[in-house]
């Protein structure tokens, strides 16, 4: 997928055994890359709010909720994006 002119995503899939390397490469990459935008996935929710807290929209509650859940979970996947300041992503 072409971003601009000759620049293109690459999506990388890195488990255990790479980690190490890949890191590596996310290092140098930074130094032209400085952006970083990070996507996190967990597999479910087990602390939710009730549909009072809800409707309350209270940020500090809301906050609490999903730090609880964080905590108590495994990641499952990890995304990374690196760009520039022009949004010439690299990924």
């Amino acid at each position: 997928m072409s971003i601009s002119g000759n620049k293109s995503i690459v999506v990388r899939r890195v488990f255990a055994e790479d980690l190490d390397s890949e890191l590596l490469m996310i290092k140098e990459a930074i130094l032209t890359y400085p952006f970083l935008y990070i996507d996190i996935e967990f597999p479910g929710t087990i602390f939710k709010p009730s549909k009072q807290v809800i409707r309350e929209g209270n940020l500090v509650i809301n906050y609490h909720y999903m730090k609880s859940n964080v905590d108590a979970l495994q990641i499952i996947q990890l995304g990374l994006s690196l760009s520039d300041a022009q949004v010439i992503y690299q990924t």
